[in-house]
């Protein structure tokens, strides 16, 4: 169950550094046109690229550590926390949530009528919501199956 999970992780953050891509790339376009100077989005939109990259990463090491052939073993392995993915999302949460608000502030200024960075960005940030509850439920199936594995081991060396 923690594979599937991991392997839908691993798809919705290539889902989600798709939309950010493709943001970018069109902001990137619309600024060699000389459509658009803005700066913040290209950071706001490379650095939520970058998270999703690390966070692509943190999750497939987890498909390595579980093809371990020692259940403790790849149990030991894995992290004692999930502090990495709490801080990644979080951190992709903010940037986001800076985008949607200076986006909403320029539509009601009139400075943008684009609603469908809008909802490029409300993709953006149902996919990370979805990930985090990804995240929680592989992280309690994880606590869960480390805890038999150890009870497993403290009886099996009880026995001895």
């Amino acid at each position: 169950m923690i594979r599937t999970l991991t392997l839908w992780e691993l798809g919705l953050v290539l889902a989600f550094a798709l939309v950010i891509l493709q943001q970018l790339g069109a902001l990137l376009l619309a600024r060699r046109k000389g459509l658009t100077r803005n700066v913040s989005r290209v950071v706001t939109f490379s650095a939520s690229l970058a998270l999703a990259v690390i966070y692509f990463g943190v999750t497939a090491n987890w498909l390595r550590v579980l093809d371990a052939a020692d259940p403790l073993t790849a149990m030991r392995r894995l992290p004692t926390g999930n502090w990495g993915y709490l801080v990644l999302v979080m951190m992709i949460g903010l940037v986001l949530a800076y985008e949607v608000a200076s986006h909403v502030h320029a539509l009601r200024a009139g400075l943008t009528s684009n609603l469908s960075r809008l909802m490029a960005l409300g993709i953006a940030v149902l996919l990370l919501l979805v990930l985090l509850g990804m995240s929680d439920l592989k992280w309690e199936l994880y606590l869960q199956q480390l805890e038999a594995v150890v009870q497993d081991s403290l009886a099996g060396g009880a026995g001895r």
